[in-house]
């Protein structure tokens, strides 16, 4: 979106945002990879098979949310296992609803509480106008000390207050957020949980989730 890591988060500072680093705690999500399992095996092995033979682009088969919603929690699950969480999740404060909430990261969150993780990785971007702190949260005092901690390079960088934004998380409201906004701030979004790896993952994680039902 025209900036990068680094001039963000100059600009953040400067506009008194901060950014925090947190232990998350999950277990409001231990009973959703249960439900996830029981919806995933009622499903006819001729859908898991187009599901998993299907282009990376398609999202247009029948039940495609639950098969990829299994797949990529199953896959998490087994990645988790195996080489732990490689990017911490992210949450957002929704003054208008005066509550916390994790987008994107709410399948890594699921897949941290199935195997008894009492807490994730996680990162919130303090805007001056949301809320100023979590509960024993650490500050992140450098650009480069945020980006090992997100262990990323790669960063999708947008105003808050843009269409885009909604298109990035359908649960944003622009006009809640145009009440308080202030004309003379720059707060942006910044994602980077997979990056330029992100279809990759996909491509794994279908073939992952689709073998146990194919």
């Amino acid at each position: 979106m025209g900036i990068d890591i680094k001039s963000w988060w100059s600009r953040h500072h400067r506009a008194g945002g901060k950014v925090w680093k947190i232990d998350y705690p999950v277990e409001k999500y231990q009973r959703e990879w249960l439900a996830l399992q029981d919806k995933a095996s009622t499903l006819d092995p001729q859908e898991w098979r187009a599901f998993r033979d299907a282009h990376l682009y398609d999202n247009k088969m029948s039940n495609r949310e639950i098969m990829e919603d299994f797949s990529k929690i199953a896959w998490l699950r087994n990645e988790f296992q195996i080489n732990g969480i490689k990017h911490p999740v992210q949450i957002l404060f929704e003054i208008w609803h005066n509550k916390w909430r994790v987008h994107p990261g709410s399948g890594r969150c699921v897949a941290a509480a199935s195997l008894g993780w009492p807490t994730i990785p996680a990162v919130y971007i303090d805007f001056h106008w949301a809320k100023p702190k979590w509960e024993n949260s650490k500050i992140i005092d450098t650009v480069e000390e945020f980006m090992y901690y997100v262990n990323n390079h790669h960063f999708d960088i947008y105003p808050a207050n843009s269409e885009y934004a909604v298109e990035r998380d359908a649960e944003w409201n622009l006009e809640k957020l145009n009440q308080i906004w202030q004309t003379m701030d720059a707060w942006h979004f910044v994602r980077w949980s997979e990056g330029a790896e992100f279809m990759n993952y996909k491509r794994q994680w279908r073939a992952f989730g689709s073998a146990k039902y194919v």
